[in-house]
């Protein structure tokens, strides 16, 4: 056994047998434990990017989310806590601490899940789904407004309100000078 796997057992194996999960899978590079609905992964990836991330996921297909799966990570930062999601690691010193750590966070956080409570599941897919809007939808109002700089630093006042115009109420008194400017510049002698 490699020293991920022997410190993996050490740790996670008495937090799945809390909650009836026993060991299922075990490899170089990721540990499985699993119970009758749920089960949970230490994966590490020791040749790319030395990260060590705990999945979260159901033994049988969901009818809402399939088999989709979330990690350690998600769980912690839904909590808003300060506690490790997952780690970098490639000193194998440093690995049993994360390790140790880890196995703290996933009984703080993944206790309602491991216990079942596949209402954890959902609304935690659900969170990451609202997150993941809520980031596109960011990027796209930084998107009009590098569109608008854009334009404004070549007199292109038609684009420049339309790209402002597209942030809506998130528009920022700045953008709003600047546009009420292009307007003004669009048409000189106030017909709208």
């Amino acid at each position: 056994m490699s020293i991920f796997e022997d410190n993996v057992h050490k740790f996670f194996a008495p937090v799945a047998e809390r909650f009836g999960l026993q060991c299922t899978e075990t490899s170089r590079n990721c540990v499985k434990f699993s119970g009758d609905e749920v089960y949970f992964s230490v994966v590490y990836d020791d040749r790319r990017s030395s990260e060590i991330i705990v999945y979260f996921g159901l033994v049988r297909c969901d009818l809402r989310y399939g088999f989709r799966t979330f990690d350690l990570s998600d769980l912690v930062r839904i909590a808003k806590s300060t506690d490790i999601g997952f780690a970098m690691v490639a000193d194998p010193e440093v690995l049993v601490r994360v390790l140790e750590r880890l196995e703290r966070s996933v009984e703080v956080h993944g206790s309602e899940f491991l216990r079942g409570n596949i209402e954890v599941y959902a609304a935690t897919l659900q969170n990451i789904d609202q997150r993941a809007r809520e980031i596109e939808e960011h990027k796209q109002k930084e998107r009009h407004r590098q569109i608008a700089r854009n334009a404004w630093s070549v007199g292109d006042y038609g684009t420049v309100v339309n790209a402002y115009e597209a942030l809506g109420d998130v528009i920022r008194p700045s953008e709003q000078k600047r546009m009420e400017i292009a307007r003004k510049r669009l048409h000189p002698h106030g017909a709208l």
